[in-house]
């Protein structure tokens, strides 16, 4: 997919519809399928869908850098690594990808969980300065935050 033509939805569309492949290891699966659930739920957030964020062209900057696109990339990236991992091998010797899934699949539990107390709002602020919107998690993306810590 062209990232200068299709949009964040088609972006979005083709990592959930991408198939978990027979070979991958339960583990494997399992986080693909909550990463998969946890993408689909801030793509379609009124935070993405009112601002115009979701219809853009995947490469032109958002219109709105709030916490829900902030979430929505983060999860995004580390869906797109987790496809690049062998799914019938993934714990390979020195396989520092998997460790980084891991390792950012928790983060992005704690971030959306609030772990230390307004940490996603420090890395929004931090990466987009001056961004005022401040979009409510719903309790959907909460819940599959959750499943992230299971």
């Amino acid at each position: 997919m062209d990232p200068y033509k299709a949009t964040r939805e088609q972006f979005t569309e083709g990592l959930l519809n991408k198939p978990v492949p027979d070979n991958a290891t339960e583990e494997w699966k399992k986080l693909a399928m909550h990463l998969k659930h946890l993408q689909g739920l801030p793509a379609y957030h009124s935070a993405m869908k009112d601002t115009g964020n979701l219809a853009q062209v995947y490469m032109v900057p958002a219109i709105s850098k709030n916490k829900i696109y902030f979430m929505w990339d983060f999860v995004g990236r580390t869906l797109g690594i987790l496809y690049g991992i062998p799914p019938s091998e993934p714990f390979s010797v020195g396989n520092e990808l998997w460790r980084d899934v891991y390792m950012r699949t928790t983060l992005a539990a704690d971030l959306l969980l609030d772990k230390r107390v307004g940490q996603l709002d420090e890395m929004v602020d931090m990466t987009y300065p001056g961004q005022t919107y401040r979009p409510e998690i719903g309790e959907d993306i909460l819940s599959a935050a959750r499943t992230l810590q299971s």
